[in-house]
């Protein structure tokens, strides 16, 4: 197995460490998701998802198989807020300081992990919040068993 909701719920856990209180100036970190969660235009409040976007095969071997997952860190900020623009640039600031630069340990498979984009979308009139995305590509692998 892959083991791509490990992965995903690694850097959900990242990005719950970011709170004020743990010295972020922002607390995106307070609603975060990795399952997709409507709004409404009453929604005045932060939220962050964490998602698969993309995985794309890289190297094959009788043993081993090696992937690129792209997860998007994708947060909602409300339009509503007189700080959108300056709350909006806080959390990606904070998203880039909560992304370790080195990850590989024993306990996860990801050989790589980089920032390979950071996006802003701001929504057409009448949808009440920007989008912010961090993209991160990471290398993973898995070992795969021989049949008899």
């Amino acid at each position: 197995m892959i083991g791509l909701q490990a992965d995903i719920n690694l850097v959900a856990g990242w990005v719950r460490d970011i709170r004020v209180a743990n010295g972020y100036t922002t607390d995106i970190g307070a609603d975060v998701v990795t399952e997709r969660k409507g709004g409404s235009e009453d929604d005045n409040s932060l939220l962050c998802g964490v998602f698969l976007a993309d995985l794309t095969p890289t190297n094959a071997t009788p043993q081993r198989r090696d992937w690129q997952p792209d997860i998007v860190i994708e947060a909602r900020i409300p339009v509503r807020s007189a700080t959108a623009e300056a709350t909006l640039i806080a959390v990606i600031e904070d998203l880039v300081k909560a992304i370790p630069t080195k990850t590989t340990d024993a306990a996860n498979n990801i050989a790589t992990l980089e920032i390979s984009a950071i996006g802003i979308s701001r929504q057409p009139d009448g949808v009440p919040y920007i989008v912010v995305s961090v993209t991160l590509r990471a290398t993973v692998y898995e070992f795969i068993s021989q049949p008899a």
